[in-house]
C-alpha cells in the first residue's frame, strides 16, 4: 500500500539525525520493516520504546559496550529489548575509523629537547562549552 505520509524524518542533533520514536508514523514506518505483522500495535509500541531506551542508555552510559548496557540494565531489573538491526550507533562507528599514520621522520636528535614537535592552532572561531575559543 502506498504511505502517503512520506518517510520518517528526523532532527539534526549533534551532527546526527535522531528520530523521535513516540511519534506515531514513525512507530508505523518501523513496524513494517523490522516487526512481524502478527503482534499487537501495543507490543510493538513496547519494543520499539524499549529498544530506544537500550540505545538512549548506551549514549548516557558513554557510548560503553552492548554487553555493559546489558548488565548494568539487568542488574537495575529494568526491561529492555535490543533491535540487533537498528543498534548500530553511528558515532560508535565514526569513532573506530582509523587515519593513515605520520610518516616517518628523518630527524635524528642526540641530546633532550634538540627537536620539539607541537600541532598550533588558534585562535579559533569555535568556542568551546565553557565559552574559550
Amino acid at each position: 500500500s502506498n504511505n502517503s505520509k512520506g518517510p520518517a524524518q528526523g532532527k539534526v542533533k549533534d551532527g546526527l539525525y535522531q528520530f523521535d520514536l513516540n511519534n506515531h508514523q514513525f512507530q508505523s514506518s518501523v513496524t513494517l520493516k523490522g516487526f512481524s505483522s502478527s503482534r499487537s500495535h501495543d507490543e510493538v509500541s513496547f519494543s520499539l520504546n524499549k529498544a530506544y531506551e537500550f540505545d538512549l542508555r548506551h549514549q548516557r552510559l558513554g557510548h560503553v559496550s552492548r554487553d555493559v548496557v546489558k548488565k548494568a540494565l539487568e542488574y537495575c531489573n529494568v526491561l529492555f529489548v535490543i533491535n540487533e538491526k537498528a543498534s548500530l550507533c553511528s558515532s560508535c562507528v565514526m569513532s573506530k575509523s582509523h587515519r593513515l599514520p605520520y610518516s616517518h621522520s628523518s630527524y635524528t636528535t642526540s641530546e633532550p629537547l634538540e627537536l620539539i614537535h607541537s600541532d598550533l592552532r588558534g585562535p579559533t572561531p569555535i568556542k568551546s562549552r565553557n565559552g574559550y575559543s
